[in-house]
C-alpha cells in the first residue's frame, strides 16, 4: 500500500518540532500515525481491522516505533533491542496476513475465471440450441403441409416426411410469416422492410412490396380470418394494413417503438397488439373494420404492471369468446419470481379471469438464468373447449383447466430443449412441433391422456 506524501511530511514535521523542543512525545505520534497507516493495508481491509491478528500486529508496531522514538530522545539503549524485537514480530504478522490475503484474492479470481468459462459454454450450447430452434410452425390445411422457419432454413413437411428445405432466407432475412390457406400462398416479412408473397409449392416469389424506408425491421405479421387484410407490426412505431386483393397499403396507426404480437379476433373485428417502449408495456385492444384501425379506450387490465422489455404470445379460443395470453418478462428471469405468466380474459367484457405464473412449482424445471436470457417466449394454444396447452423447458408440456387455470397434466415429448413454437390443427385434432430438421406429430388425445378437465359453458 502506498504512503501518502502528505502522512511522510506530517511524520517529518513532528520529529522536526520533537527535536526542537527536546521532547519524544511529537516523534511518537507521527511514528504511531505512520504505523497505523502502514498496518490498515488491503489485508487489513480484507480481514477487517478490529480482527486479533490485525490488533496484534499493530500493537506490535506501535511498540516497536515507541521504541525508537525514545531512543532518538535519549531513552536507555536496551529499548533497541525491544523495538527490534517487536517490529520483526509486527512486520512478520502483516506479512502473514499479506500473504493470507493473496491466496484469497488468487482462488477468488480462479473461481470467476471458471465461473465465467462455465457461463460462456453454456451461453454458446444455448445459442447453438436455440438457432435449430423453430421460431414459427404453420399449417396449410388444404395440402396437409407443415412450414417451420428457423435460423437455418424454412422446411416445408407432408405426412411428418421434410419435402424440402429453403436457406436462401434464412433468420437474417424472414422474421415472420404466415400462409394464405384460400390462394396456396406464403406471406414473408423481410428485414429489409419487404413483404413478399411466395407459391407455397415451387417457393418462387409472386409479389413483393416494399413499406419504403424505416429506421427498423418489420417485425410480426398476422392474416385476418377472411384473408382479406394482413397487418404488419415494426420496430418503429407504426402498425399497417394490407389489402390482400391489390396487395397496397389500406392504412397505419401509431403503436409504440416496438409491437411484439399482433392477434384477430376470430370474427376479424377486434386486433389485440402487445406493444412495447421504454420502461414500459400494454396490450391494447383496436377495433378493426375496412383494414382500419380504431383504438378502444382502455388496455387491457393486467394482474402487475408491465415493464419493458415484454413479449407477448395471444391464443383466441374457437368460438372467440376467451383470450389466452402469454406474458414473458425477461427482466424477472434474474430474480426468484416466474418470468412467463399465463392470463385468461372474457372477450365479452374483456375482463381478466385468472393467471398463472409459470415457475419452478409449475413447470417442474429448475429456472437457469443464463438459458433464460437469450431463449424466445414459449407458445400457447387450445386444445379443444377445455384445456389449454404451453410449451415449456426440458421438451414439456404443460395442460391446464381453461374454466380456472389449474395445471392438469406435464406432457413430456421426446426431445430436451424449450418448446418455443408449435402448430394446433383444430379439424385434425393435432399438434406439431419441430426440432431442426425433426417434426413431431402429437394427437390431442395422446396430449389429453388421463387429464379430467371440467366441462367450459361458453367456450
Amino acid at each position: 500500500m502506498a504512503i501518502p506524501r502528505i502522512l511522510l511530511a506530517t511524520v517529518v514535521v513532528l520529529w522536526v518540532s520533537g527535536v526542537a523542543f527536546k521532547t519524544p512525545w511529537p516523534t511518537v505520534l507521527g511514528l504511531v500515525l505512520y504505523a497505523r497507516t502502514l498496518a490498515t493495508s488491503q489485508c487489513v481491509e480484507t480481514h477487517g481491522s478490529r480482527t486479533l491478528p490485525v490488533r496484534v500486529a499493530r500493537a506490535f508496531l506501535y511498540a516497536a516505533l515507541t521504541c525508537y522514538a525514545l531512543i532518538l530522545s535519549g531513552g536507555p539503549f536496551i529499548l533497541s533491542a525491544i523495538g527490534l524485537m517487536a517490529g520483526i514480530a509486527g512486520v512478520t504478522l502483516l506479512g502473514i496476513l499479506r500473504f493470507l490475503d493473496w491466496r484469497q484474492q488468487r482462488r477468488k479470481l480462479q473461481d470467476w475465471q471458471i465461473q465465467n468459462q462455465e457461463a460462456s459454454e453454456q451461453l454458446e450450447r444455448n445459442f447453438r440450441e436455440t438457432i435449430r430452434h423453430p421460431r414459427q410452425i404453420i399449417v396449410h390445411s388444404g395440402t396437409a403441409t407443415v412450414i417451420s422457419l428457423d435460423a437455418a432454413a424454412i422446411r416445408f413437411w407432408i405426412e411428418n416426411h421434410m419435402v424440402s428445405e429453403v436457406t436462401e432466407r434464412c433468420s437474417l432475412n424472414v422474421t415472420a410469416m404466415d400462409v394464405l390457406q384460400k390462394s396456396d400462398q406464403l406471406v414473408l416479412a423481410l428485414d429489409t422492410n419487404i413483404i413478399e408473397w411466395r407459391s407455397l409449392t415451387e417457393f418462387k416469389c409472386l409479389h413483393q412490396l416494399n413499406l419504403g424506408e424505416r429506421p427498423a425491421n418489420l417485425g410480426v405479421i398476422s392474416l385476418s380470418p377472411d384473408e382479406r387484410y394482413l397487418v404488419v407490426g415494426d420496430v418503429c412505431e407504426e402498425i399497417v394494413s394490407i389489402d390482400l386483393r391489390t396487395n397496397e397499403k389500406v392504412s397505419h396507426t401509431s403503436s409504440s417503438e416496438f409491437t411484439s404480437a399482433l392477434a384477430f379476433s376470430p370474427d376479424g373485428s377486434r386486433l389485440l397488439v402487445g406493444l412495447n417502449w421504454q420502461g414500459g408495456a400494454a396490450i391494447r385492444l383496436f377495433r378493426f373494420q375496412a383494414g382500419r384501425f380504431t383504438p378502444i379506450e382502455d388496455n387491457l387490465a393486467t394482474p402487475w404492471t408491465l415493464a419493458g422489455p415484454t413479449s407477448f404470445r395471444f391464443r383466441f379460443s374457437k368460438c372467440g369468446k376467451l383470450l389466452a395470453v402469454l406474458v414473458d418478462r425477461p427482466e424477472r428471469t434474474w430474480s426468484s419470481e416466474a418470468a412467463e405468466t399465463l392470463m385468461m380474459y372474457d372477450t365479452r367484457n374483456w375482463s381478466l379471469l385468472w393467471h398463472v405464473d409459470l415457475d419452478e412449482n409449475v413447470t417442474g424445471y429448475q429456472r437457469s438464468t443464463i438459458a433464460f436470457s437469450i431463449q424466445p417466449t414459449s407458445d400457447l394454444g387450445f386444445l379443444g373447449d377445455n384445456a389449454i396447452v404451453c410449451g415449456s423447458d426440458q421438451g414439456g408440456l404443460l395442460v391446464f383447466n381453461v374454466c380456472d387455470g389449474t395445471l392438469r397434466k406435464r406432457h413430456q415429448l421426446p426431445i430436451s430443449h424449450r418448446i418455443t413454437t408449435f402448430a394446433i390443427d383444430h379439424e385434425q385434432r393435432q399438434l406439431w412441433t419441430a426440432a431442426g430438421e425433426k417434426l413431431l406429430e402429437i394427437p390431442f388425445d395422446e396430449i389429453l391422456k388421463g387429464v379430467q378437465t371440467p366441462s367450459q359453458t361458453g367456450s
